[in-house]
């Protein structure tokens, strides 16, 4: 229970310190991604441990983390070093760099905007900060004056064009910045810098996965992108089919350089032998546990590719053209009318179908609906199920409905196809219900982020897929994907949970961090699908003949609460996952999609006393607010 506290603390304090994915694993024998690969180096990158300043041999590396002590009053506790790189990993300086109430703090905005190039104008006429871009300004200043000893080329690799990103909450009361690493303009896969500012402190700096690239390494490829896709297409024993769903790319990755302690997953931590005594030494070595390698990004098309979305890295240095990784990136999961409220499993009301729900943010011949489903005047111009945040495409047909005696899309018995007889082929359970459910999830994270601009834009959600047990977000595209019942598993279109779980996906994706979360994105898509419908069951009435894998009583994928499954006493653990989970990223997003559940129904109703609707609340609001910051949620090593 210790590790899962840890786990609920993590999602706390994340406040203060800083492409496709879906429902299920499934099989892709007999496919074009069945022979998917990771070299080992690639993967073991990620096998660091990160350690108190104080445990690090005498040396260079050891020297910075203590001047950083040194001029930040940092405790051994608060800050840490990877192991791998021998640089900061994380610190907390609680230093003022912005005005405000945090400690210590005595800025004005008067005198920090200057010549008011920080100052944009407010809606009432007078200047106000523009939060983000002062945040970006005001930690690659704070950088710079800290980059000897944290170890970092702030000017040569770090907030070149297009690199950085922050997220302002409350009107910079909390700033999230993200800065992606760049050597001579080429991307340093997964290097980067976040940080995060509390009330214009400084509260949290994080490095991830900073290696030390020499000056003299090359950027020119020995290989062509042609090679590189030649070189995928003969590891997965298909031909070229033509065409790409990415455009070839020249990256660097971060390589491991050898296995950390000799000991590969040891478990053991006595001094001087074991897994940690081995990181020690690669501190002495100044951190030495990195290497960098030059790849091409490439995704070609296949022979016999469908719905796969393959993606590759060819190393491109050594001019043998290996291959560093080969994944499918498809990681199988009043206007009003009839919609299926939660499932269509036929279990109480919010599982049958509910005649006149509101569709909201329908467009009416340009007039928009309320979120009530509301709109002022009749229309001669047809409506279907679109509007300024979601448009509903289905296989099935079209949708099309005359409004001038109103919209009312009504429903039907059945599933998949079936329709009430009128509105179109597209009239289906699933558009009306996506419809709606999409549409006021997006409405709830417009309300915690209002600043995010991906929440302004419009989502395809693609509807009736001919196949069975599975829905996907993909990064490619931005949109996402339901497909029909069948094989003892129900219309995955037709279960507001899957839709939660996608559209999280796609929240993960475009949030404050660029990318996808890790080790898997898959625990917060689960999170925001639990707390929108107040259901650890994710995807209730999923499965047509049981409960989920390991659960008492769930019918959906999985279930997120610990003591609804097996013996009830057993909440997943970092080293459980290291232990059990191997590549399944629906195992490993069970240890953090946990703890923020525990962190709702049990630690705040019972250690801190908040009723119920409180809790929720509360772990809503700090679920939207600190994911936004996570590139990573943990380690699994």
């Amino acid at each position: 229970m210790k590790l899962k506290r840890s786990a609920v603390n993590t999602v706390i304090l994340l406040l203060q310190s800083p492409v496709t994915y879906g429902l299920i694993e499934i099989s892709r024998q007999g496919t074009v991604a069945e022979k998917e690969y990771v070299d080992d180096e690639l993967s073991a990158a990620a096998d660091t441990e990160f350690v108190p300043a104080d445990s690090m041999q005498e040396g260079s590396a050891k020297s910075k983390m203590k001047n950083l002590q040194g001029k930040f009053g940092q405790g051994n506790n608060n800050i840490r070093a990877d192991s791998r790189s021998g640089r900061v990993s994380f610190m907390a300086p609680d230093v003022p760099l912005l005005p405000g109430k945090g400690k210590g703090n005595r800025l004005l905005w008067t005198v920090y905007a200057g010549d008011e190039r920080d100052l944009k104008e407010g809606n009432d006429g007078h200047g106000k900060p523009d939060f983000a871009q002062a945040g970006i300004d005001a930690l690659k200043g704070w950088l710079s004056d800290n980059q000897v000893d944290i170890d970092v080329d702030v000017a040569g690799e770090l907030f070149h064009g297009g690199t950085a990103k922050a997220v302002s909450h409350g009107d910079g009361n909390t700033i999230q910045m993200h800065a992606r690493r760049s050597f001579k303009g080429v991307p340093v896969v997964g290097s980067h810098v976040s940080a995060t500012l509390v009330k214009g402190n400084l509260v949290g700096v994080s490095v991830e996965k900073w290696g030390t690239i020499p000056e003299n390494f090359s950027i020119e490829p020995k290989i062509s992108a042609e090679e590189a896709a030649e070189a995928l297409a003969d590891h997965a024993g298909r031909t070229l089919a033509g065409g790409e769903t990415c455009k070839p790319e020249i990256m660097i990755l971060t390589l491991a350089n050898g296995n950390i302690g000799g000991g590969g997953n040891s478990k053991g931590k006595g001094k001087g032998n074991g897994r940690w005594g081995g990181l020690r030494k690669l501190q002495s070595e100044t951190g030495n546990g990195y290497k960098p390698v030059l790849a091409w990004q490439v995704c070609p098309k296949l022979e016999g590719q469908e719905q796969e979305m393959l993606q590759g890295y060819v190393d491109a240095q050594s001019g043998s053209a290996r291959v560093l990784s080969f994944l499918d990136k498809v990681d199988y999961f009043e206007a009003m009318g009839d919609v299926y409220p939660l499932s269509n499993d036929g279990e109480g009301l919010d599982g049958v179908l509910q005649d006149g729900w509101p569709m909201p943010y329908l467009d009416v011949g340009g007039e928009i609906t309320t979120t009530g489903g509301s709109y002022g005047s009749a229309s001669s111009s047809s409506v279907s199920f679109e509007g300024p945040y979601v448009k509903m495409v289905d296989t099935c047909g079209t949708a099309s409905l005359d409004p001038v005696a109103g919209v009312d899309w009504s429903g039907s018995g059945g599933t998949n196809c079936e329709t009430p007889g009128f509105g179109g082929a597209g009239n289906t359970h699933s558009s009306r219900s996506g419809f709606y459910e999409l549409n006021k999830m997006m409405e709830i994270a417009r309300s915690h982020l209002p600043d995010n601009t991906w929440l302004q834009q419009k989502l395809t959600s693609n509807m009736n897929i001919a196949s069975s047990c599975n829905a996907f977000f993909n990064g490619g595209t931005g949109q996402i994907t339901f497909y029909q019942s069948g094989n003892g598993c129900a219309n995955t279109g037709e279960i507001a949970a899957i839709f939660d779980h996608e559209w999280g996906h796609a929240m993960d994706f475009n949030d404050g961090v660029f990318g996808i979360s890790a080790p898997s994105g898959e625990g917060i898509a689960d999170v925001y699908s639990a707390l929108r419908l107040n259901d650890s069951c994710i995807g209730r009435g999923f499965r047509l003949d049981g409960f989920c894998n390991g659960c008492n009583s769930c019918s959906g994928v999985r279930d997120i609460d610990y003591r609804k499954k097996g013996d009830g006493n057993s909440p997943s653990t970092r080293s459980w996952a290291s232990s059990n989970c191997g590549t399944s990223v629906h195992c490993r997003g069970h240890v953090y999609s946990e703890a923020v559940w525990d962190l709702y129904t049990d630690l705040l109703p019972a250690h801190h006393g908040y009723d119920a609707n409180t809790a929720l609340e509360l772990t809503q609001r700090l679920t939207y607010m600190a994911a936004g910051a996570v590139s990573t949620w943990y380690n699994l090593y």
